[in-house]
């Protein structure tokens, strides 16, 4: 699959300038590290993968990202970081697990643990003849719909009020022929950018 244009170098040119970053979902921890265990903390739910990151010397909590929602787990994650409030949120292959309703009540809590000006980086596959392979997938949600719910964008289908964000940048990870124009860093057909497109990321910024 090529990853030119949604590889993590390019999305952590837009966090450049963020001193604390939460990853949300962190796995074992590859995002922590790209981004740098200096400025980085990540929430877990999976017991083996925080272990695997606390043996790495990376800051992960044991925490369900499907409660982030909750005002008491937000308190619980600033208070453990020594942070007020993250300058950025990353949040990736995670939301297509959830409901719609679970997945607006997270972001919202993402945006909540924000501070004014703040980034979130949503990453997310898109509905492909694959997608259902995985037993635990409830929904896609593709770019329109996230970038209409965080952003309010003119024309949106909105069940909810949008989320206060301002769209900084979209990127997309291609498949086939198209990803490997993409890893060359070149042109990559417009008749061809949906259909090979597999994944993209959404980064946002808070409005306040």
């Amino acid at each position: 699959m090529g990853t030119t244009a949604h590889d993590e170098a390019r999305i952590l040119d837009h966090l450049r300038e963020a001193r604390a970053i939460l990853d949300v979902g962190c796995g074992k921890g590859y995002f922590l590290q790209a981004a740098g265990p200096e400025r980085t903390w990540g929430i877990e739910i999976s017991g083996a993968s925080v272990a695997e990151c606390l043996k790495k010397g990376l800051r992960v909590l044991h925490c369900d990202a499907g409660r982030i929602g909750d005002p008491a787990v937000r308190e619980r994650i600033l208070t453990w970081a020594g942070v007020e409030r993250f300058d950025a949120v990353h949040f990736s292959h995670l939301i297509e697990y959830f409901t719609p309703d679970q997945a607006y009540g997270m972001l919202a809590g993402m945006r909540d643990l924000l501070a004014p000006r703040g980034i979130l980086v949503v990453k997310a596959p898109l509905e492909s003849r694959t997608f259902w392979d995985t037993f635990g997938h409830v929904k896609p949600y593709n770019e329109v719909a996230l970038e209409g719910i965080l952003c309010g964008v003119p024309g949106a289908q909105l069940e909810r009020p949008a989320l206060g964000f301002e769209k900084t940048a979209i990127t997309f990870r291609w498949s086939g022929l198209a990803g490997k124009l993409a890893d060359l860093g070149l042109p990559v057909p417009w008749r061809w950018k949906r259909a090979s497109a597999r994944s993209f990321a959404i980064i946002a910024r808070k409005r306040d």
